[in-house]
């Protein structure tokens, strides 16, 4: 994914850190339908049927457009860090459902996906408490900065076939760190994600991690001297968590090298 190319002042962000928060005082009802109406077990969301029938999105978009200071302050960092997860997902609903079914503009990249859609991250903007924000801010100016939390790679849905599967049920304060530890359970378990490759002492991981993997750096770099990349150290740790004994064994003591799987740009559409 493009890193951000306008980036929210300094300011604003001290201005709103207070506010930022989760769900409680917020009413998720209208998500949480829509999750459940259209996004099936493994993550794919049936968006020909959710441009039909896209009233509870558009409710809950209009919230999170006027969200105010007030009725945010005194929240807790889960509580903080869970909105903006529901936030980003339900924004990359909407940016999908306005323009579905996608136009083809590039051969570049798959027909249907979102990297057909033309400053899907970077130029096109949502209104956010007030404000107008990419994408990418919200991403990497604001989850990336003010929650020391890797595990948001395993939320962030960003309409791929290669992105973590979208969850059926919203972010919450309350059970944060479960749902976390159970997105990252389902994506590291998922051979399309993380493979050991014994026969070619390889361990193949997302391009996810290839991308951010200095963000598990301060939580899971292990300090052992198998890599001399600290980024290397932190995805076989983090990795290692998920997986079987006999694996984790194996990422405990083989000789191995971390390479990095292809992205899949296929729209996450469960019509596909």
């Amino acid at each position: 994914m493009v890193i951000i190319t306008r980036a929210i002042p300094f300011a604003v962000l001290v201005a709103l850190l207070p506010v930022f928060t989760g769900a409680a005082g917020f009413d998720t009802d209208p998500y949480a339908r829509v999750l459940e109406t259209f996004v099936d077990d493994a993550g794919r969301v049936d968006y020909a049927a959710l441009a039909e029938d896209r009233a509870d999105l558009d409710t809950f978009v209009a919230a999170i457009a006027g969200v105010n200071s007030a009725t945010w302050a005194g929240f807790d960092t889960p509580q903080r860090l869970a909105w903006w997860l529901n936030t980003y997902n339900a924004l990359t609903l909407q940016l999908i459902v306005d323009r579905y079914p996608i136009k083809t503009v590039t051969e570049e990249f798959p027909a249907s996906s979102i990297r057909q859609i033309e400053g899907a991250w970077t130029q096109l903007t949502h209104t956010v408490m007030g404000m107008e924000m990419t994408l990418d801010e919200m991403e990497h100016e604001i989850v990336r900065i003010l929650f020391d939390e890797a595990r948001v790679h395993m939320a962030l849905v960003c309409a791929a076939v290669s992105c973590p599967p979208l969850r059926r049920e919203p972010y919450t304060g309350a059970r944060l760190d479960d749902q976390l530890e159970e997105q990252s359970t389902v994506f590291v378990t998922d051979p399309r994600n993380v493979r050991i490759d014994r026969e070619n002492h390889a361990l193949r991981v997302s391009a996810i991690f290839d991308w951010f993997g200095g963000d598990f750096v301060d939580t899971y770099d292990t300090g052992e001297p198998r890599f001399d990349d600290p980024r290397d150290r932190a995805i076989a740790a983090f990795v290692a968590r998920f997986v079987s004994d006999a694996d984790r064994a194996w990422l405990g003591d083989g000789d191995y090298r971390i390479l990095y799987l292809g992205y899949d740009w296929n729209l996450n559409d469960r019509k596909r």
